[in-house]
Order: C-alpha cells, then structure tokens, then sequence
C-alpha cells in the first residue's frame, strides 16, 4: 500500500483454509500512518460541505441542501442496512475510522448513531450531530450500551482476538439485533489468482484471511447464525493486485488510484475489470463479502 515492502509470514490453515499471519508486527503503528485512508480527515473544502450537509440535517432548516450534499452518501447507506430498518434504530459502527460510514447513515435518517475506533485521530472525535469516539467494543460493554444493528466494516479482519470481538458484538446487540460484517476472503478467484500480491492480503495490517469455511465456523462458535451473505468486490482486486505484482504502491505516482492517466491500465481494461467482478459476484466467488448474522438466540 505505502511502499514499504516489509515482509511477513502467513500460514493457512489445511483444516479450513482460513490465512493468518505467523507473527504479530510489533508496531502496528508504522502501519497506519495518519494519511492511513479510513483515518484520514477530509480537506478543508470537503470537511466545510460534510458540516454544512450535517448542520443541515440535524437542524432540519434545509433538507434541500442536507440533500444536495448526502445524496450519495444516502445510497452507500442502503447498501448494507436492511430496508426495513426503523430509523430510530441505535447503531454502532466499529472500526468507523473517521466517521464517513456514520456520516452516511445520519444522512440517510438515522440520527441516533455511534463510531469507534481505537485509532481515531483525537480531532476526529465528536458528539454532535452523532457520536465518533476513541474506544473499543469492550469499554461499550462496560458502559451497558445496546443496540439494534452493529456495522463492522473491514475492521474483523485487522482483530487479533475475533471471537473475542464478536463475543462483544453480541453482549451490545437488542435480542432481535442485526449485525453486518464486511471482510475479505479467500475463497475468491483473485486469492488463487494472484497469491501473495492480491491487494486485499494487505500485510501486516490484515491478520485473517478467512475461506467460507473458516468464516461460518468463526460465526457459529461465537453464538451467532448468518442471515444473509452474498459478495460485493470490485475491480480493485484486479487492477491493484495488477498493481503489486509489477511493484507499484497503491500510493504510488504510477497507480489507478492516483493518477489514472498516468497508471498502467487504460479505461476499457478497468471497465473490463468491474464486468469480470460483478460476475464473479454473482457466482460467490468475489474477494470481499457483506454477511449480516444474528445471535442463535435472538
């Protein structure tokens, strides 16, 4: 990602094909600098809007102009949260980083939501119009905090202790609570494809790369059952994974993601790229998945 090129191990599992690490780094930080992208706060002019929309929203002066500024984050809130979810549900975003998930979901209608992440810059941290705060599950737990759908987007996988985490997830959960787990996988083409340059192995910050088995055996002990799971990868795991394996950075002057006209690839081999996700998508085979599970008991 940042061109650092420091090696690790991983091993995989011969029972269930789960991927992990060897060894824990022993500084994480060096990891996730503060440009890290789900840290990182917008530019002035961006952060200038994201209030006003806010301000507007809460205060109801102007959904016209609350609209003009949320209307995408509004459709990347649908995306994940069941149609069907009462927009007085309380919500929880672990692993929130900076709060743009959060900001999406207030935008859409929820007005009573809550972002932690233990890595969140001081600055980013708020309790209005919602909450962004500093922490981890665990201290929620102490608090008594409940809620009715807990989102955990590509935060499980960078977890050392998961069952732990989600041992947590399930003390914070309402009986009838939904929770959404975003995370990529192995049981993908671009695994097998590309190995150790796939993008999403993303050393050392990941340290699980689960398969379907591994991940509805982590599920099931954990005391939860999966309601619904399908997969949402995209040409990133292509054109990036492209990207690593003639060593260029993420971050680097030559990638897709920075500068496209001066990057490897052309328009029509990305679009080539998303056709070739969605049908890998829709035949279970992406390299990221969306599950939303449920306790055993709820």
């Amino acid at each position: 990602m940042h061109g650092l090129r420091d090696s690790f191990d991983y091993v995989e599992c011969t029972s269930c094909g789960c991927v992990q690490i060897a060894d824990w780094p022993e500084d994480l930080q060096k990891y996730y600098p503060s440009h890290y992208y789900s840290l990182s706060r917008p530019n002035p002019l961006a952060r200038l809007s994201r209030e006003v929309r806010l301000f507007s929203e809460a205060s109801g002066l102007s959904r016209a102009v609350a609209g003009l500024f949320g209307r995408s984050s509004r459709r990347l809130a649908a995306d994940f949260v069941p149609a069907d979810l009462a927009r007085s549900t309380r919500i929880l975003d672990i692993g929130s980083g900076s709060g743009a998930y959060v900001d999406a979901l207030f935008c859409a209608g929820f007005h009573s939501v809550h972002g932690i992440d233990p890595n969140m810059a001081p600055a980013s941290e708020r309790n209005f119009p919602f909450t962004l705060e500093r922490t981890v599950a665990s201290t929620l737990v102490a608090r008594g905090e409940r809620y009715g759908f807990v989102y955990m987007s590509h935060s499980l996988e960078h977890m050392q202790d998961q069952h732990a985490a989600l041992g947590s997830v399930r003390k914070l959960l309402e009986v009838d609570g939904l929770c959404c787990i975003r995370i990529p996988w192995v049981s993908s083409e671009a695994w097998e494809r590309y190995g150790a340059n796939w993008v999403q192995l993303d050393a050392p910050r990941h340290f699980y790369l689960h398969s379907r088995r591994s991940f509805e055996h982590l599920i099931s002990s954990a005391g939860f059952r999966i309601v619904k799971l399908w997969c949402d990868s995209t040409a990133f795991q292509f054109w990036a994974s492209e990207q690593y394996a003639k060593d260029i950075p993420l971050y680097s002057e030559r990638s897709w993601l920075v500068a496209p006209a001066r990057s490897i690839f052309t328009k029509a081999q990305v679009a080539d790229y998303e056709r070739r996700a969605r049908e890998l998508n829709q035949a279970g085979r992406g390299d990221q998945i969306v599950a939303w599970i449920a306790p055993t008991d709820g």
